[in-house]
């Protein structure tokens, strides 16, 4: 087992799942938005607060790959993921499955 972070003032580190985001398409980009105004502190949060975890792709070729981005609104609580894949130059279409799970990490 790992040891624990030390949180400074106490409190304990919650990671919660918000929910997936999968592609199944020939290009992007595709976008995905999830409200964590339910949360504590959630006005306080920034992008770093997010992950992404189980991670899987699949693409027809070496030249697919995929390309994810974050941005975060405190006020309303919006995470915005941005899913872009990004073909080899010769302008073809290239089948990619995706599919990552986004957790949201935070002080209780």
């Amino acid at each position: 087992m790992g040891v624990a972070p030390r949180i400074p003032g106490g409190g304990k580190l919650v990671r919660k799942t918000l929910g997936n985001l999968r592609t199944y398409q020939f290009q992007g980009p595709i976008t995905a938005t999830f409200n964590v105004a339910d949360l504590p502190g959630y006005k306080n949060f920034t992008t770093d607060n997010f992950a992404l975890n189980s991670v899987v792709f699949e693409g027809q070729d070496s030249w697919t790959k995929f390309t994810y981005s974050f941005s975060y609104n405190p006020s309303s609580g919006d995470l915005t993921i941005k899913n872009t894949v990004n073909t080899n130059a010769d302008g073809g279409y290239h089948h990619c499955i995706g599919d990552v799970k986004v957790v949201c990490y935070y002080v209780k």
